[in-house]
C-alpha cells in the first residue's frame, strides 16, 4: 500500500454490526448544528451539540493547515468522537479543544476508492 500523506486508523473489531455510520466527506456549512457522544473523563456516552463555525489556518503552522472549527464543548476523552450532521452522517473528528468551547477537527480526507469501501 501507497503512502496519500494522511494519517489513518485501523480499528479491529470482534463483533458484527448491523448498522453501520455513513461517512460524508463534503464541504460544511457556517452555523450547522452538529452533535456527537463522547466519552470525558471516565464518563460514557455523553450527547452534546454545537454547530460548525467555519475554516481556519493557523499562521503559526509553516505549512498552513487549513481545520475546521466548531463551536462544541468537548473535554479530555472526547478526541476520536464522530461528529455527525443533522441527517445522522459523520462529517468531522474530535480532534483538539479549548476552554472557550472551540473545538478543531481537520476535514475528513479519504480518496474515492477509500469512501467507496467504507459507504
Amino acid at each position: 500500500m501507497t503512502s496519500d500523506g494522511h494519517d489513518h486508523v485501523l480499528l479491529l473489531v470482534d463483533e458484527t454490526f448491523d448498522y453501520l455510520l455513513r461517512v460524508e466527506q463534503r464541504p460544511l456549512i457556517e452555523t450547522e448544528p452538529v452533535h456527537f457522544w463522547g466519552a470525558p473523563g471516565h464518563n460514557n456516552s455523553v450527547y452534546r451539540d454545537g454547530y460548525y463555525n467555519g475554516l481556519c489556518i493557523d499562521t503559526e503552522d509553516l505549512r498552513k493547515e487549513k481545520s475546521q472549527l466548531f463551536i462544541l464543548p468537548v473535554f479530555p476523552g472526547d478526541s476520536g468522537s464522530g461528529v455527525f450532521d443533522e441527517n445522522g452522517h459523520v462529517i468531522a473528528v474530535v480532534s483538539l479543544a479549548d476552554k472557550s468551547a472551540d473545538m478543531v477537527s481537520f476535514p475528513l480526507s479519504f480518496t474515492s476508492r477509500q469512501l467507496a469501501v467504507i459507504q
